[in-house]
């Protein structure tokens, strides 16, 4: 698997057609880059069949299924991405995560990728910043996500808007050096540990883009998997693990 300078991971519970939908556009919009490419799909214990994702697959080498027997939630997912899709990367290759329930935008891909070859260590695509949108998001959720993206910018004083957005564009050498910093791993678990990862590569003073993001959330055909109150409980062991930064 070496010689793969852009790399993609998704994580897939019970997405149904959307998920076979999302890797099919994928593989459209990753070949426009004209460079190798191969697409990690974790496939966390769906019971659904992966709207026969698993069969569109066969025969295509750039398409690498991941097994979990029973679901073990996004934290897992995300301690996974320091291990496969990188394991035998050079520093200068990009991972990219996305959903996998197509709310995640592909037509800012190239943006994404651009912003990391230009210098940038984590590329993320914001909901928050001008030009980005969301559509179709509960106000419940819309709201949580909001005030946690206040608390994390206020507490981590770096100019991030969207610190809980899945998809993003890493420099590989940014996720080994927040794997150095970090013998323990990843503290959190649930979506909170995609805003650790973002947590700690600001604490490195990695250099952070956001690239505009129309994040459309009508486009799920699975149910929401963000509970609120586990949601806030592992915010707080976040906060409790990275002590704020002073001036």
């Amino acid at each position: 698997m070496s010689g793969v300078p852009l790399r993609f991971a998704l994580p897939v519970f019970n997405e149904g057609a959307s998920a076979r939908r999302t890797v099919e556009e994928l593989v459209a919009r990753a070949s426009s880059f004209d460079v190798p490419f191969r697409i990690w799909v974790y496939d966390d214990g769906s019971t659904d069949g992966l709207g026969g994702l698993p069969e569109s697959g066969v025969g295509d080498a750039r398409i690498v299924l991941h097994r979990r027997p029973t679901n073990g939630g996004v934290g897992e997912f995300f301690r996974w991405c320091f291990g496969p899709p990188i394991a035998d990367a050079s520093d200068d290759d990009v991972l990219v995560v996305l959903e996998g329930d197509a709310t995640s935008d592909l037509e800012i891909l190239p943006a994404l990728v651009s912003a990391v070859k230009s210098g940038a260590d984590v590329a993320v695509a914001s909901r928050y910043v001008p030009g980005g949108r969301i559509t179709g998001f509960p106000s419940g959720k819309r709201l949580t996500s909001r005030v946690t993206n206040v608390v994390l910018r206020a507490l981590y004083r770096a100019a991030i808007r969207d610190w809980t957005i899945f998809y993003r564009a890493y420099r590989v050498s940014a996720l080994r050096r927040l794997a150095a910093a970090s013998p323990r791993g990843l503290r959190t678990g649930g979506f909170t540990a995609n805003a650790e990862i973002l947590v700690g590569l600001a604490r490195l003073r990695c250099q952070v883009a956001e690239v505009p993001h129309h994040y459309r959330y009508g486009e799920k055909s699975g149910a929401s998997k963000l509970k609120v109150l586990p949601h806030v409980t592992e915010l707080v062991r976040l906060i409790a693990a990275y002590p704020p930064l002073t001036p």
